[in-house]
């Protein structure tokens, strides 16, 4: 069971599929109609928090881009390898046992 309202529509598609419209058992007709401009206000302050939010998102994967690349251009490499060899060699002593 999960919510298939905009912006993550489903259609079903495999059989034993059904849907089972809440939305029409719940709510009476014309509510949509009588309420039309609070629903549109709530929709673009949300259509305004959801530009907010990927506009945050990519700010933090630019930032995480750059220290990326900090780590990488200073990361003694060969030592990561040697660390994670070490770790896997112990794995394998702790699984024999």
């Amino acid at each position: 069971m999960f919510d298939s309202t905009q912006p993550h529509e489903y259609f079903p598609s495999r059989k034993g599929d059904e849907v089972i419209d809440m939305y029409e058992l719940t709510v009476a007709p014309g509510t949509d109609e009588l309420y039309a401009n609070e629903i549109a206000e709530i929709e673009k302050e949300y259509r305004e928090q959801m530009k907010a939010g990927k506009d945050y998102l990519a700010e933090a994967k630019r930032v995480n881009d750059q220290l990326e690349s900090i780590y990488q251009d200073n990361m003694d490499h060969s030592r990561i390898d040697e660390i994670f060899s070490d770790i896997q060699k112990e794995i394998k002593l702790l699984a024999k046992d």
